[in-house]
């Protein structure tokens, strides 16, 4: 890979470098995934870890991978993020704060991630996954058309009883965080997460956990060893 090409993926949007040595507690499995204790599981050491945020869908990331050699990358969506604005055109949707490899396709997006998971794997790499677990609740909720865009389109339209089980709850808004009032909460103007306001899931909600808990499954079937936590708060 040339020096243009490697500063480049440095300069925007990968963050690479030698970490102290650090531990994760593995695997996952689709089959076999029930919680059990942070003691039951031996730890996995590593020094070096590769975050992966944007440019992962570059033809030359794997190149990357390559001359890094990472014993763990970062890298993939697999929270409300994903399933709200994967199927979402860029054109519509901006640049947002994750990155969609297919645009505006949902499924061949999700594809991307279990090639990119295997050919990572093919490199010994661990591959642990960005998880949104309550932010990203995108879309439009008022007026007569009900719930729709983003992740409301996704529920309603776009859900796969055969790829995510049954839905949790009928009705999108019944999974939302509420102010005391009753009023969902909402965010009305971020630039580059989302064209339209962001809402959140509820994690006092069963049902919104059991939401998550598909996102989860599936993203451990497309081939993840773990998955960092994003945006379990509020700002």
């Amino acid at each position: 890979m040339g020096n243009m090409d490697r500063r480049r993926f440095l300069k925007t949007g990968i963050v690479a470098g030698a970490y102290p040595v650090g531990s994760l507690k593995m695997p996952l499995t689709a089959t076999g995934w029930q919680a059990r204790g942070p003691d039951s599981l031996p730890p996995t050491e590593f020094r070096r870890l590769l975050d992966s945020w944007y440019y992962y869908t570059d033809c030359g990331y794997l190149a990357f991978v390559d001359e890094v050699q990472p014993e763990v990358v970062q890298v993939g969506f697999y929270g409300v993020d994903f399933w709200a604005l994967a199927h979402v055109p860029k054109a519509v949707k901006g640049r947002t704060a994750s990155t969609q490899p297919v645009d505006g396709d949902l499924k061949a997006s999700g594809r991307f991630l279990e090639n990119l998971n295997k050919e990572l794997h093919k490199r010994g790499v661990k591959v642990i996954g960005h998880f949104d677990v309550e932010y990203h609740v995108t879309g439009l909720i008022d007026g007569p058309q009900g719930p729709r865009e983003g992740f409301f389109k996704f529920y309603n339209e776009l859900w796969d009883e055969k790829e995510l089980g049954p839905r949790p709850v009928k009705a999108p808004l019944g999974l939302l965080e509420r102010n005391a009032d009753g009023s969902p909460i909402a965010l009305n103007d971020l630039p580059g997460y989302s064209p339209w306001p962001l809402y959140h899931g509820c994690l006092n909600n069963p049902c919104w956990r059991a939401v998550l808990k598909a996102f989860v499954k599936r993203g451990i079937e497309r081939g993840v060893e773990g998955f960092i936590a994003n945006y379990f708060f509020l700002y």
